[in-house]
């Protein structure tokens, strides 16, 4: 018999609450990587738009997003095809199995990324667990970060390790802002057993009104300062 192709399962976006499907229940078609996922969604081709608290379920390994190292990947919350899409939180959960129907994680697996991911413009909360970006050359246009989250809500990160970022210009870590104009808002950074080592400039960059809690985080080695809390 010849064996079947297989198809792509990951990355996926489902409201939470959702197990992983491939375009039902809420959930976007699933893509090959994260790349492929975030191109459809600001075509508007993705199957859904989000409109809800949701989770994209990105299979550990590597991502083997196209572009290389010196194009970031950019969820920017002030597309056109994203509707209201940045009004509600969003989780980048890495490490999953890749099947479909379930939502077993594991951390000994993360997702690996080698180019930058930058989540900006965004009003909701935004989580991101057992990803690593390594080996990126080029940051955000903003601010030169590998990871770069801009929210006016809370930050949590959970295992995610951003290491040996060290291409042309001055590429940072990662660059976290949370700040917001109004008096009112307020959202902490949470960090967790994360790592921001071996960067050309920068470690890790925290700007936020609220709380910053960091646990079992490690910024070494890096070009500039290990790690800026503002």
């Amino acid at each position: 018999m010849k064996p079947q192709k297989r198809l792509p399962v990951d990355p996926v976006w489902c409201p939470t609450g959702v197990v992983p499907q491939n375009g039902t229940g809420g959930c976007t078609t699933s893509y090959g990587n994260l790349r492929d996922l975030v191109d459809a969604l600001v075509n508007g081709t993705a199957g859904a738009v989000p409109g809800a608290d949701g989770i994209i379920w990105i299979q550990g390994g590597a991502d083997n997003s196209t572009g290389g190292t010196t194009i970031p990947i950019v969820i920017d919350g002030n597309e056109a095809n994203f509707g209201n899409w940045e009004n509600f939180s969003l989780t980048l959960r890495g490490g999953w199995s890749g099947t479909l129907g379930t939502t077993t994680v594991s951390s000994l697996n993360p997702s690996v990324f080698d180019q930058a991911i930058s989540i900006i413009n965004w009003n909701g909360a935004i989580t991101l667990s057992d990803i690593v970006i390594t080996g990126a050359s080029v940051g955000d246009v903003t601010n030169n970060a590998v990871l770069n989250i801009d929210t006016t809500k809370a930050i949590v990160l959970i295992n995610v390790k951003v290491n040996n970022n060290t291409g042309a210009g001055t590429v940072r870590g990662a660059y976290l802002n949370n700040e917001d104009v109004s008096p009112l808002v307020f959202g902490d950074v949470t960090i967790t057993n994360s790592q921001f080592n071996s960067n050309k400039n920068d470690g890790l960059t925290i700007y936020s009104e609220g709380a910053i809690t960091l646990a079992g985080v490690l910024a070494g080695g890096n070009g500039g300062s290990g790690a800026s809390l503002n």
